[in-house]
């Protein structure tokens, strides 16, 4: 479906602008029927587009793909698995109406009136003009608020890097391994790993992991048994939010025997005629 943000009415040219988002450009592992209808909604304004210019309709249709907002639907996304996620909204600049000073003296005590304060929030100076910063959903308030502080460069800035309980086991094809992870991933964030001998996880939130290999969170990953996997969840600047990892145990390739009989010569013998 598409939703009309603004038709300008009256001499041409005519603006139609259609609300797609940002799903239906990078896709989403938990939001199939979502994503599809987003790119259906970028792919028929594609196809508006180009059929109004053939026409000489003097019509300018575009399309919006905004990231994540907090809508109620998103909201109600974020409630997972029973649990209530925490998103940090810092608006870039605002200006407050002057409240007046006015109050009301009774003996020692004031009385002030304005009891509100009211504000506009406004775009910033800055080259793209953005209005808001917006974290993904996070598990604890205390998270959503160092989220924030980190945004206005106050101290201690980082949120708790949370913890993945991460499994191995043997995969269907040789040297694979599967792994499964948990809690479920948070919208809006990804899966990244590393195989080793011991594997360094994050030591905090906040932590680049940009090195790190990307991972879908399905398929199965190469490994020898004995070795350590480590599973860092990060957000979309690739910066650790929690990590976990593992003993792997991957599947390794059956062993081939057999029985070499009397007078028979085995694979590893040589047979000359005499």
């Amino acid at each position: 479906m598409v939703c009309l943000l603004c038709e300008k009415t009256g001499p041409p040219p005519l603006f139609r602008v259609s609300t797609a988002s940002v799903d239906g450009v990078v896709g989403s592992a938990e939001f199939f029927s979502y994503c599809a209808t987003k790119a259906a909604v970028q792919a028929m304004t594609r196809c508006a587009a180009i059929y109004c210019g053939q026409q000489g309709i003097p019509v300018r249709v575009n399309a919006v793909a905004p990231g994540y907002i907090l809508t109620p639907m998103a909201y109600d996304d974020a409630k997972q698995n029973g649990q209530t996620k925490w998103i940090a909204v810092v608006f870039n600049k605002i200006q407050f109406a002057n409240p007046g000073i006015s109050a009301v003296t009774q003996g020692e005590t004031i009385e002030w009136q304005a009891k509100e304060l009211t504000a506009t929030v406004m775009r910033d100076d800055g080259v793209k003009h953005g209005w808001q910063k917006q974290s993904t959903p996070m598990d604890t308030e205390a998270d959503a608020e160092a989220a924030i502080k980190k945004a206005l460069n106050i101290t201690n800035p980082n949120p708790t890097l949370g913890t993945l309980t991460v499994s191995s086991a043997a995969g269907s094809e040789t040297g694979e391994t599967e792994i499964t992870v948990a809690p479920p991933i948070t919208y809006g964030n990804h899966y990244v790993y590393q195989v080793n001998t011991d594997v360094t996880l994050p030591a905090e939130y906040g932590e680049d992991v940009s090195s790190w290999t990307p991972w879908n969170g399905m398929s199965a990953i190469q490994a020898t048994t004995g070795q350590e996997i480590g599973v860092v969840e990060a957000d979309a600047a690739n910066k650790a939010v929690k990590a976990g990892k593992a003993t792997v145990t991957a599947s390794v390739a059956a062993e081939k025997t057999g029985v070499v009989g009397e007078g028979e010569i085995g694979e590893a013998q040589v047979g000359v005629d005499g």
